[in-house]
């Protein structure tokens, strides 16, 4: 738990699951050439790493291989690597459909490649981004974004067709959940996400501020055609 750098071998073409599991100090890793496979957990809560690069000889990658790497904050993916690559420092498969894994201490805004059309659970969940993009999403899946404390604001475009329960949980710093007006399926009104028609409120961003009312009451202000607020 004490190493705080390493350097592999050329030689080593397989990691065993939680190899390095719990490394606190463990800032910077050294891949060889000729690995193959990152297991699960094998990198997981090593709370000091910043940044990784993967070998162009890598093929399988655990999706919770870098789980709970708080200040993890990119990933590299040498040239030449035909299952992996690298959008805004973030881990996907090669063609962009899925993604592997978002380093959780990426700061800032990330906007997802068009090829992703679906968001499965706890593909973002714990992310330090503030805004997020999804302009090729279909489907969010529950918690995929979720308990991602700095997270402000979510853009939404036509494509998403559906958003399953509890997709946005526990977002604390949410304010505004933005939908393009060219959407078939939902609508987003002063940030809040409702169904198309407005008759189901969806998802209420829990940072969004509340207006006070002349009798010093807090109510939330909802549209007048809501019929149902979901469990969302």
């Amino acid at each position: 738990k004490w190493l705080e750098s390493i350097d592999l071998p050329s030689s080593v073409t397989t990691l065993k699951r939680n190899a390095f599991f719990g490394c606190q100090r463990l800032v910077s890793v050294q891949l060889p050439s000729q690995l193959q496979v990152v297991p699960s957990c094998c990198f997981a809560s090593c709370t000091s790493l910043q940044t990784i690069t993967i070998p162009a000889s890598v093929n399988a990658i655990s999706s919770d291989a870098f789980k709970s790497c708080n200040a993890l904050s990119s990933f590299v993916v040498e040239a030449g690597n035909t299952v992996y690559c690298s959008y805004d420092d973030v881990l996907y498969t090669a063609d962009s459909t899925q993604i592997v894994a978002f380093p959780q201490g990426k700061t800032g805004s990330h906007t997802t490649p068009m090829p992703l059309v679906h968001l499965p659970a706890q593909s973002i969940a714990g992310a330090s981004i503030d805004t997020l993009y999804l302009p090729g999403v279909q489907t969010i899946d529950a918690r995929a974004i979720a308990s991602c404390g700095a997270l402000k604001a979510v853009f939404l475009s036509e494509t998403v067709e559906n958003i399953v329960r509890n997709a946005f949980s526990q977002n604390g710093g949410l304010v505004a959940i933005h939908v393009a007006e060219q959407n078939a399926h939902y609508l987003s009104l002063d940030g809040v996400l409702y169904s198309k028609d407005t008759t189901v409120l969806l998802k209420y961003p829990e940072a969004k501020p509340i207006p006070l009312r002349d009798d010093h009451a807090l109510i939330p202000t909802i549209h007048d055609s809501v019929r149902v607020i979901a469990s969302y």
